[in-house]
Parts: structure tokens; sequence; C-alpha cells
């Protein structure tokens, strides 16, 4: 028995796969066009750290704990931060705006509003009774004088972010500071991911 195959079939089935591919090309192009950020910022990382380890190990670092509920905190507690001179944690809390500090157990200690400071994301101590506080609204870090004592917050300067500005909901959400070479650390949460 003979089977006869048209050429239409066979046009058909040629012209089939042809659009498959090209359907999977276009689509892998919008994909790398909506993430063509991101991948420029980690090669622009790459070629300036290469691949070095870290000295930190933190391939190897297990959290004791994953999540603590703090009480008298209901919601919204961003930013984490740790003060040597006052052996506390201190975190923001970004609606409403206000400062927290606890036990390095957790147990809520006090609080104070942010007055002047919109939407803070993320906090960092930078020694004595200073503190970096991020605000994502305003894609800017305020550098603030803390006295947890009469439950006062001074802004000392504010520095706006270039590029953290315009984010929305995707702009600043960390901070660090490097106190060995007084250097603050901001992180972009995405679109691009930047630090």
């Amino acid at each position: 028995m003979r089977y006869d195959i048209s050429r239409d079939a066979i046009c058909y089935g040629f012209f089939m796969r042809l659009l498959k591919r090209v359907i999977v090309v276009v689509l892998l192009g919008v994909i790398l066009f909506m993430v063509r950020d991101d991948i420029r910022y980690v090669y622009q990382l790459i070629l300036k750290y290469g691949d070095k380890p870290s000295a930190l190990a933190l391939s190897s670092y297990k959290a004791v704990i994953q999540q603590k509920p703090v009480a008298g905190v209901k919601s919204n507690l961003s930013g984490l931060t740790y003060s040597a001179e006052d052996r506390m944690l201190f975190a923001v809390i970004n609606n409403p705006p206000e400062l927290v500090w606890l036990t390095t157990e957790g147990q809520l200690v006090g609080r104070m509003p942010l007055q002047g400071i919109h939407d803070p994301e993320s906090i960092a101590w930078s020694g004595g009774n200073q503190f970096q506080i991020g605000s994502e609204k305003d894609g800017a870090v305020y550098k603030t004088q803390v006295d947890i004592q009469r439950g006062a917050m001074q802004i000392i300067s504010m520095v706006k972010l270039e590029g953290y500005d315009k984010a929305k909901n995707k702009g600043l959400e960390g901070t660090a500071w490097d106190a060995k070479n007084e250097r603050l650390y901001a992180a972009k949460e995405r679109k691009p991911i930047m630090i």
C-alpha cells in the first residue's frame, strides 16, 4: 500500500514548525527585554568582582530564628539594625512611620514617630546615636540623631539616591553602614536590582 503525501501537507507542516520557532524566539526576546537592566547590572558586578569567594562564608549560615512576631507591632516592620551603643535592635515601621527598639530577644522596649520621613523601609546604625533611615517613597536616606531616653529624633541631613526616586514600590529596601570606611550602602529592590 502506498501513501501519497501532498505537497500542501508538507508545506503546512514546515510552516507550522517555522511558526513555532518564530514564536519562541519572539518570546525570548520579550523576556530578555524585560530583564535587560538586571542582566546588565549582574554583568557589571561580575566584571567588577569576578568570582571571588565570600570572606563571610554566607552559604554556611543558618538562621536560628526564621520569623518572630514582635508583641506590640501589628505589621509593616521593616529594616533591622543593631546598636552597639544601646545594645539593642532598632527597626522601622513604614505605616505609620515609626522607629521601634527591641531587646536582642525581640521584646519591644520603645517606639517613636518618624516625623518628616515618609515610607521608611530600612535602617542602619552608624555609630553613637546616629542612624541612616531609608525612605522608599522619597528614594532618599536620612541621617538622623536619635535620643531614645527622650523619645526624640532629629534629621541631620538627607541624600537623594539617583535612580531610586521613581521606582514606586520597587525602590530602596535596604541600607547598611560600613563603619571602617564610613560608607553607606543602599539596596534597590528591583527594576533593576541595585546596590
